[in-house]
């Protein structure tokens, strides 16, 4: 028997080359069913390369919104797991940025909470600024406006231009 697309692309979650890995999660998220966010979870939050795991991240992101309204439990589920991988921010800041954009695309109130702990005074110093600057773009694009004064706040100064540059942005994004 014939190999169905999703089988092609769970097995592509093997394959040596992380961009084959990366274009698989992407394309994994297109197919919002159990089967798919299970080896998403195990292979792709648990793999040691970054543009991996932050790319699972956002997929599962994009599967938790589309999952028809009977499939609360697996909403939940990806919910979950996502808030826990932006509380791991001590270990990789980046990949809990990418988690909070993932619970952002799902619309989970979660991400926001992360967005203000980032991007508060005490936390923003901590932060590389092409994480910041990432994470400014990700609460525009997301029009959270409850991190509006924050980004107001960066977009005085005090951090990399570049940064700031960013804070503008997501605040012009916002509208």
């Amino acid at each position: 028997g014939s190999e169905s697309s999703r089988d092609i692309l769970i097995r592509a979650l093997d394959d040596r080359d992380e961009d084959v890995q990366a274009a698989a999660v992407l394309a994994l998220s297109r197919i919002p069913d159990g089967k798919v966010v299970d080896k998403i979870m195990k292979k792709g939050l648990g793999s040691g390369l970054i543009q991996v795991k932050a790319y699972s991240c956002v997929a599962l992101g994009r599967i938790g919104r589309d999952l028809p309204a009977s499939e609360t439990k697996l909403r939940r589920m990806i919910a979950k797991t996502l808030l826990e991988a932006t509380e791991g921010t001590k270990r990789n800041i980046y990949a809990a940025m990418y988690a909070a954009l993932g619970l952002g695309i799902m619309g989970d109130d979660s991400a926001e909470s992360f967005f203000k702990t980032s991007l508060g005074k005490k936390e923003r110093t901590k932060i590389r600024a092409e994480n910041g600057s990432a994470m400014a773009m990700a609460a525009g694009l997301l029009e959270m406006s409850s991190v509006a004064p924050l980004l107001r706040e960066i977009s005085k100064g005090g951090v990399d231009y570049d940064f700031m540059g960013y804070a503008c942005f997501a605040l012009a994004a916002m509208g």
